[in-house]
């Protein structure tokens, strides 16, 4: 029989769940759509789900996601909202399922899964916590191990995520433990080959708003540009975001995100640093999100991310730096060389590095420490200095290249693919 998870004795949910899936229709919402007179559909929601969803992410590691069968824009309203992964017009749900868990590391066995119709059955046998609302169709309450006494959509997402706190899913986010990240997006004004680059105009607003406003819709945690420039620190602040000026000297983006961390966080509440280039206008914050997870690994000093290379001018092109690596899991890797050259040899897959780094802050502190090593010096690629000094970087691959500007051309083709963006 499935089991209520609530009630005068509230169930004690397990401890091993590291993942919750959701159906949106019946789950986020009650499965009612109003349409008025002009054919505008509205859909019901409670705000008490979205408060349950919003304490789990701050008080457990538990990771989230919504898989709907519908493409719907209310999905994706919600899931910015609620700062959750959302995938739609899924199908076939339980092999995309499956590909999310693999990218993040988590088990089928390790995974709840709440569903109230017909399409979710075969995620619903799949996983193992499968649960489903009180109001869910009879095959979902069939297989459910646990039914919910609140219906889909008003409170039954709010009585799953207490249960799951009480039960401290994924390992709870308390101090000296989990991760607790800080976005630092170095600026620098004097680029040799694109004069004022941070100031860019691009859509009507210089370069680095657009960078830090992706990097704040990540939702890792606190978000600020340090830079050289009091006119960059301006631009920022007129967005709505935090700047940290920083001396001129500094050799690399690294030596210039430490000065600011140690400005900032000088009682070392920050445990990662993530780095993001400030130059990365078209950075997907989903990438951003990707590249913590390998430090969920304690092994795992730094992490990066790499994008499969499709077009074959690119896999010899000395300006795409190929990362040469172990792949420990479906697109995952222990990184063990970064280069200009095209490696490997032979057949097979080569990947092009993103120059987005999470440190944990001890790495960053020792990285620069360091001196520049003999093969950061040959390639020009400061990340050999680490695996030269025996640190590990493992990287997580993703499907797109963030476009990088670093010259006039790039800068025109920044500004087509974001007016295209706010015309689409």
């Amino acid at each position: 029989m499935p089991r209520r998870l609530s009630g005068p004795a509230p169930l004690a949910f397990p401890a091993g769940v590291k993942a919750l899936v959701m159906d949106f229709d019946g789950v986020f919402t009650d499965d009612r759509v109003l349409v008025d007179q002009d054919g505008r559909e509205a859909v019901f929601a409670s705000r008490s789900d979205g408060m349950g969803l919003d304490r789990l992410r701050k008080l457990t590691a538990i990771r989230t996601l919504i898989l709907s069968k519908e493409v719907n824009p209310v999905v994706s309203a919600r899931a910015r909202k609620l700062k959750i992964e959302a995938r739609q017009g899924i199908e076939d749900k339980l092999p995309e399922l499956d590909r999310w868990l693999a990218e993040n590391g988590v088990t089928r066995a390790e995974t709840a899964y709440i569903g109230n119709d017909v399409n979710d059955l075969d995620c619903l046998n799949a996983v193992g916590f499968p649960v489903a609302p009180c109001d869910a169709r009879p095959e979902a309450l069939a297989v459910a191990r646990h039914v919910t006494s609140a219906p889909g959509g008003r409170g039954a997402l709010r009585e799953l995520c207490e249960a799951l706190i009480r039960a401290g899913g994924g390992g709870p986010v308390a101090a000296g433990s989990a991760m607790r990240p800080l976005v630092l997006i170095p600026a620098r004004l004097g680029a040799t080959r694109l004069p004022n680059k941070p100031l860019a105009e691009i859509a009507g607003e210089p370069m680095i708003a657009h960078v830090w406003r992706r990097a704040s819709e990540a939702g890792v945690g606190p978000v600020v540009v340090a830079t050289d420039s009091p006119e960059v620190a301006e631009a920022v602040s007129r967005v709505g975001g935090q700047a940290v000026l920083t001396r001129a000297d500094h050799a690399s983006g690294s030596d210039r995100i430490h000065e600011a961390l140690t400005a900032i966080d000088p009682d070392r509440d920050f445990n990662l640093v993530v780095n993001v280039q400030g130059d990365l206008p078209t950075l997907d914050p989903e990438a951003i999100r990707r590249s913590l997870v390998p430090l969920e690994e304690p092994e795992v000093e730094v992490a990066t991310l790499v994008a499969e290379i499709r077009r074959e001018e690119e896999k010899t092109a000395p300006s795409v730096v190929k990362m040469v690596g172990a792949e420990i899991a479906p697109g995952r890797f222990r990184c063990l060389y970064f280069t200009r050259a095209t490696a490997p040899a032979g057949p097979g897959a080569l990947y092009h590095h993103i120059g987005l780094y999470c440190y944990r802050r001890e790495a960053l502190e020792r990285f620069v420490r360091l001196k520049p090593s003999p093969l950061e010096l040959r390639e020009k690629l400061e990340q050999l200095r680490a695996l030269e000094a025996g640190m590990r970087i493992d990287a997580v691959a993703v499907d797109v290249v963030p476009l990088g500007v670093d010259t006039p051309e790039d800068l025109e083709r920044a500004r087509e693919i974001m007016a295209g963006a706010l015309t689409a």
